[in-house]
């Protein structure tokens, strides 16, 4: 991949189109730390429907961006799809069409509802019935479940939701998101990359890349990538760390419910994840103290001392300025 005149050698990784449907459905909850952010930097995101959400709430509000927005991925099988989506995005009519599509279903056979002149419980009444009708129309697979029966099936769960708001903060409910990701597809934003955040390659050589061309990074999210041990949180931090960062970068990452291990409980029993925003800075401190990784703070770990220097039963676990305080505080790592 040519990023400007700097190559970014891509890597093989595994092949199995898991996690491309989403499963976690209030990323909305980030929405102030992405507004106004794609005024300073580019956007690195894991996770298919994620990064082109989280690239759409960045470019909300009319904002205007030269920077990209990256979707990162070491399943080979869900880039070559993140690129497909990409194609779709552009030539879909509209949100309801792009579901359609998604679904492999074509839009004259499905009788698509207008979107016109709708009051938003409308709306709402009218998307449940497409997800209705495409799941009639879904053969269902016997021994693996599709692609298209997990997008459903995670579709079905955000229109669960009696207040509808995870619905329509995501592009598959809202017009102005879809219509924002549509733009941005159009203008070649999204760039699709395949490769491991944790490897030599991808991250070092797209940093390098990217201070070449003058472009920062504003926000980068993880998703839940962290609580795999094929990526260890030393390693994704030393790579953040060569990374052009601007100075008010964010890390974004979630974490699976574990009340019982961490004590801390999310105010809304409707959040199934832990959603953490972290300043780039904060992480990359603790990397050069020398605390994150093997005979200091491991993922689990890390993630306590993160609740410790956060408002009690946030939203979103926001590290205020006692952490960094804390991490200067820490002798420094020895020189080798």
């Amino acid at each position: 991949m040519r990023i400007g005149r700097s190559s970014v050698h891509e890597e093989p990784g595994v092949k199995s189109g898991m996690f491309i449907a989403p499963n976690e459905h209030a990323g909305y909850v980030f929405d102030r730390f992405l507004k106004g952010k794609a005024k300073s930097g580019a956007l690195l995101s894991i996770g298919t429907f994620r990064t082109v959400q989280n690239s759409a709430r960045m470019h909300s509000a009319g904002v205007k961006s030269k920077f990209k927005s990256y979707m990162l991925d070491y399943d080979e099988t869900t880039t070559a799809f993140n690129g497909r989506l990409v194609e779709l995005l552009k030539t879909a009519s509209n949100r309801h069409e792009f579901i359609a599509r998604l679904m492999g279903e074509e839009v004259a056979q499905v009788g698509l509802p207008s979107l016109e002149g709708t009051s938003s419980a409308e709306h709402l009444a009218r998307d449940r019935r497409l997800i209705g009708t495409l799941e009639k129309r879904l053969e269902p697979h016997a021994f693996v479940t599709s692609l298209p029966e997990q997008l459903l099936r995670e579709m079905k769960t955000m229109l669960s939701h009696v207040s509808g708001v995870p619905w329509q903060s995501s592009i598959f409910g809202s017009d102005a998101l879809f219509a924002i990701a549509q733009r941005q597809a159009k203008k070649g934003v999204f760039v699709p990359l395949n490769g491991s955040i944790a490897g030599d390659k991808l991250l070092p050589e797209l940093g390098l890349a990217l201070k070449k061309t003058g472009q920062k990074v504003s926000v980068v999210d993880l998703s839940n990538t962290l609580e795999f041990g094929t990526a260890p949180l030393d390693l994704v931090t030393k790579n953040l760390g060569k990374l052009p960062l601007s100075d008010d970068a964010v890390v974004l990452f979630t974490a699976r419910r574990l009340d019982n291990v961490l004590g801390y409980h999310p105010p809304h029993g409707r959040l199934d994840w832990y959603y953490l925003a972290v300043p780039a800075r904060a992480l990359l401190l603790a990397q050069d103290k020398g605390i994150l990784g093997t005979g200091g703070y491991g993922y689990g770990a890390f993630m306590q001392l993160l609740i410790r220097h956060s408002p009690p039963q946030a939203e979103v676990v926001t590290p205020g300025p006692s952490l960094i305080e804390a991490l200067e505080a820490l002798p420094s790592k020895p020189a080798h």
